[in-house]
């Protein structure tokens, strides 16, 4: 096992078995939601719109331009080109993404409220 420091370290070569530890990163995680999903997602604050679609779209298995981030009012897209941090996106806030439908429109944010399970005892 090899111990890396710094985040120049990380872009070389890396194997399951480093243990990284980022002395400089400012890494945080921001809940992505869509429908009845949500994905936590390792982000940096310097991270475009761009960069988070790639992101997220490694983990759903989508094309990049199916998918459209959309702020935390649930009705403004993100706006391409800027940074998290410009954005406001601040650590562990929620946004959201919606798919492409077939006529080229979005599909409308749509968060399935979850009923609470009450205990019956």
């Amino acid at each position: 096992m090899r111990l890396k420091f710094g985040v120049d370290e990380m872009t070389q070569s890396t194997t399951q078995s480093d243990l990284i530890i980022c002395v400089d990163c400012q890494s945080q995680y921001i809940l992505v939601k869509r429908t009845n999903q949500t994905i936590f997602l390792n982000v940096e604050p310097s991270d475009s719109v761009e960069e988070v679609n790639r992101k997220l779209s490694a983990i759903i298995q989508a094309p990049v331009e199916t998918i459209r981030l959309v702020g935390s009012d649930q009705k403004t897209p993100l706006q391409a080109g800027k940074s998290l941090s410009e954005l406001k996106v601040e650590p562990e806030s929620s946004i959201y993404w919606v798919l492409s439908n077939p006529d080229g429109s979005w599909e409308d944010v749509n968060i399935q409220k979850i009923d609470k399970v009450e205990d019956k005892q």
